[in-house]
């Protein structure tokens, strides 16, 4: 007899599932874009914001986002808002080339 599911435990749909590896800004949305078969003229306009925006998005050269553009672009996008935010964490890291958390040893515990 199968198991019935908890509502509670059910995961987000397969496609939608970012995988663990970090991506920057411009890598995420250019794997969303070619999962749902668009172009980068239709998220724009699906979102409402302005194609400049996701194009630079595309090319790197965006590393930062309005709150209200980030959440608009991961609908489009059918993606966790927080997901644009930590792929902006981790342009942002690679920019400075620095890890994305630094740790000073002296203030560790032992």
């Amino acid at each position: 007899m199968p198991m019935s599911k908890d509502p509670k435990t059910v995961s987000r749909p397969k496609a939608n599932r970012i995988k663990a590896r970090r991506y920057s800004l411009a890598e995420l949305v250019a794997q969303r874009i070619r999962r749902m078969r668009t172009n980068a003229y239709r998220i724009s306009v699906k979102s409402g914001v302005n194609p400049s925006i996701v194009s630079r998005a595309l090319s790197g050269k965006r590393l930062s986002m309005d709150v209200n553009t980030a959440n608009k672009l991961a609908k489009a996008l059918r993606i966790d808002p927080m997901d644009i935010f930590r792929a902006i964490a981790v342009g942002l890291a690679r920019a400075n080339k620095a890890p994305a958390v630094q740790v000073d040893p002296s203030t560790q515990l032992p």
